[in-house]
This record gives C-alpha cells, structure tokens and sequence, in this order.
C-alpha cells in the first residue's frame, strides 16, 4: 500500500470535515423551524471554557462523549464500581476510534 501524499490527505480531511458539518446543520434548521431550541453538538463555545475539565467534558463533541459515557463508561463502571477503570476504559474505547479513523 502507498501513502496519499500530504495535500491528498488535507484536501480529503477538510472535504470531510465540511459534509459533515453540513449534515450536522441541517437536523438543526428543521429544530429551529419548528420553533425548538436546537444545540450544536460538537461546540459549545469552546473559547469560554474555564479549564480542560471544561473544554473536553462539556464544550468539545458533544456527540462522542454522550456515546463514550452511555456505550463505555456507565456499564463498566456498573459493572466495577470504580471510577478509574470506567474512565479508562472509555478513553481506551475513544483511542481505538481515533486510531480506526487515522488508518482508514
């Protein structure tokens, strides 16, 4: 396998980026439409954040760390009782992600 220069693999990230932003927006359009307050899923203001805690745990992608929290980290954490292995066990399960989409 050969490696898609650099300027292939911008173009198709910020192409990327940019439908699903779009796609992001439109259930929002119909929310406000309807006269329902709607929120953007992935920002919440970042640069108002007091803090990492803050930035990562209630502004940056909301989406994913509802996922994370629900899919990952309550069941273990049920299961265990500890904080610590739940916690870690959804950023491992959020570095597999990541990793997936690095190497498509």
């Amino acid at each position: 396998l050969t490696q898609p220069s650099p300027l292939k693999s911008y173009a198709f990230a910020i192409l990327l980026s940019s439908s699903l932003s779009c796609l992001a927006q439109q259930p929002m359009m119909v929310l406000n439409q309807l006269g329902l307050e709607a929120v953007e899923p992935m920002r919440d203001p970042c640069w108002l954040s007091q803090g990492v805690n803050d930035f990562w745990g209630r502004r940056w992608n909301l989406t994913i760390h509802s996922f994370l929290r629900r899919i990952f980290h309550e069941p273990i954490l049920k299961h265990t009782g500890s904080r610590l292995l739940a916690t870690g066990g959804a950023f491992f399960a959020s570095a597999l992600f990541h990793e997936h989409l690095i190497y498509l």
